[in-house]
């Protein structure tokens, strides 16, 4: 894992796949996020707006933050 970022993964869709799969991905996965190669089109929103953009259309994933 990375250890010069502060790196949190917040979410899941972790139910959606075996716990085996997720492990034998999950170090490269760590590789390509630590090496700025792996990109996730999203928006970012102040929490006080979920309720507005919930059923939001857009391809990107919302990102909601606490401040």
């Amino acid at each position: 894992m990375p250890r010069a970022v502060d790196f949190t993964l917040i979410g899941s869709g972790q139910g959606s796949i075996a716990p085996q799969t997720y492990l034998r991905e999950l170090p490269e996965l760590a590789r390509l996020i630590s090496q700025g190669q792996f990109n996730t089109a999203s928006t970012t929103l102040p929490l006080a707006q979920v309720t507005a953009n919930w059923t939001n259309a857009d391809d990107k994933r919302l990102v909601f933050t606490n401040n």
